[in-house]
């Protein structure tokens, strides 16, 4: 990881993006890569590895930095999607992504309280949230997997409705900021199939689930977010 990197913006070299999909640079994937750096770099010092230690921490640093300098787009308040670099030139896909805002604040790129992470949970919002009875969340604009419906960005996925749920629990200061997280554990429960199961997406208007079914993918993310959850509230036990 350390070696398999871009030598201008030092982040790591183009793969697939978490959907499988896209080549390039993602902002998803950059954040994973900083956070396993900083992991590994705490191995090594415990081994001894101190020189190890500390060039798996100085490479982590740097993909951060090369987080907001390339991925951060100040305009319009969000983390691209994706980078490519060919001749020099950064080439920009300016798709807004889950994933990308997912990364920086589940794996720690910036604290829950930075601006941009405040600015860009805001986009999230507004860009990838479908506005029907339904609700939930979509992977990313111009989403066409399993497509629906023409005034949504895509259709909502049960992981990255969940995501936003885990976004809420990291920013809680108190119970009553919890409610966000609640409405949407609610929201999962009412359209899972009378068995629990969870598929990967659902129609944004009938609610009725489409692709993979069960996707151990939902199942995971709901366990997670309920752990959090469960987590912080004790925080607030007094």
């Amino acid at each position: 990881m350390l070696g398999f990197r871009d030598g201008i913006t030092k982040l790591p070299l183009p793969t697939y993006d978490l959907w499988e999909m896209k080549n390039g640079i993602s902002t998803f994937t950059c954040c994973s890569v900083f956070a396993a750096l900083n992991v590994v770099s705490e191995f090594a010092k415990l081994l001894g590895k101190e020189k190890e230690g500390g060039d798996y921490k100085k490479g982590a640093e740097e993909i951060a930095k090369g987080i907001i300098d390339y991925l951060w787009n100040e305009e319009d308040k969000y983390f691209y999607k994706h980078i490519n670099v060919k001749n020099g030139q950064i080439l920009h896909d300016k798709t807004i992504d889950a994933s990308s805002f997912y990364g920086i604040f589940k794996f720690g790129v910036l604290p829950i309280d930075d601006p941009k992470v405040i600015a860009a949970a805001k986009t999230f919002e507004e860009k990838l949230i479908c506005k029907t009875q339904v609700g939930g969340v979509a992977r990313f604009e111009n989403d066409g997997f399993f497509k629906e419906a023409d005034d949504v960005p895509g259709n909502p996925w049960f992981n990255t409705t969940l995501w936003f749920a885990q976004y809420h629990i990291k920013k809680a200061q108190s119970n009553k900021d919890l409610e966000k997280v609640t409405q949407i554990l609610d929201w999962v429960i009412k359209h899972s199939l009378g068995s629990g199961v969870l598929s990967e997406q659902l129609h944004p208007h009938s609610g009725f689930q489409l692709s993979a079914s069960p996707l151990v993918w939902s199942h995971a993310e709901f366990i997670t977010t309920v752990i959090e959850y469960t987590r912080k509230v004790k925080q607030f036990i007094k």
